[in-house]
């Protein structure tokens, strides 16, 4: 049985302090807290609270507080059949060479209509199905590459906002991709997720027919009827075609997603379904965390 309140959330200068319900336990690396200053993800290591069946995280978009949470008595977590992936191609596996990006800067457009920007990391320049191509990161670093893809098969045969891809550091200006481990973005399996979108640039003109599958009519994904994303419209219509991809952001601005910050009566549960959850949320702002 889902708890009905756990406690309250008060936004203090730059922090989020969590006041405990009582009678409820909650516990930050074993000890039991009764208040505490969440640390949210911008950092290294963030905060997460177990609370019960829940565990959850303080996280900050475009300025603004939001609670993740998951639930891991979640039914359709515990019953999700697995993912599904198309078949490994070895041509799908290549060197690549990583260039400085000049200070060239970076607009990250995310599920939220949020368009950050930040100094671009680098270019990442490789060949595929003999095409020239170029990828910018979201981070380049020791824990290795990050980035978010697009291409002929999104919306037909894979998601259509596009793929995540983790690959090993480079060495020596050299790295390996291998695309057949791109993945789905959390935002594949609920509407509460705050995706980063693939850059302009990353919308590749050639069929990546590897990695991660995705069919909403599929039982892993609960059929058509319950498509996770409020932005699925327009994703879908993007992933039509390569061409509809690039005005993705105007798409954003147009209404079609609704913010996650509405939902302050749910929270998120980790795999495309949300229980109603009364957190106290307090805040003097129009647009109170969620």
């Amino acid at each position: 049985m889902a708890l009905e309140r756990v406690g309250t959330l008060r936004p203090e200068n730059e922090s989020l302090i969590l006041e405990g319900q009582p009678g409820v336990e909650a516990r930050l690396r074993g000890p039991p807290i009764t208040e505490h200053e969440l640390r949210a993800d911008n950092i290294p290591v963030a905060d997460v609270l177990e609370i019960g069946r829940l565990s959850l995280m303080a996280i900050i978009r475009g300025g603004r507080w939001r609670l993740r949470v998951w639930d891991r008595e979640n039914p359709r977590r515990r019953d999700f059949p697995g993912r599904e992936w198309f078949p490994v191609l070895l041509d799908q596996v290549m060197q690549a060479v990583v260039e400085p990006a000049s200070g060239d800067v970076l607009e990250i457009v995310n599920m939220l209509r949020d368009s950050p920007r930040s100094e671009m990391p680098g270019w990442i320049r490789f060949e595929l199905k003999s095409v020239a191509c170029a990828q910018a990161p979201f981070s380049i670093g020791e824990d290795g590459v990050f980035l978010a893809c697009a291409d002929r098969t999104n919306g037909i045969s894979a998601y259509p906002a596009g793929r995540f891809l983790h690959s090993p550091p480079p060495e020596h200006g050299r790295l390996t991709l291998d695309f057949n481990r791109a993945c789905n973005p959390p935002c594949a399996f609920t509407q509460y997720a705050t995706c980063p979108l693939p850059p302009a640039g990353n919308r590749l003109c050639v069929e990546i027919a590897a990695a991660e599958r995705f069919s909403p009519d599929q039982p892993s994904w609960g059929g058509a009827s319950s498509l996770p994303h409020p932005a699925w419209n327009w994703l879908q219509r993007a992933g039509d075609q390569l061409d509809g991809l690039t005005d993705a952001p105007s798409c954003l601005s147009s209404g079609e997603i609704q913010d996650v910050g509405s939902y302050s009566s749910q929270v998120s549960t980790g795999c495309r379904q949300s229980i109603p959850v009364d957190f106290g949320v307090r805040s003097a702002s129009s647009n109170p965390p969620a």
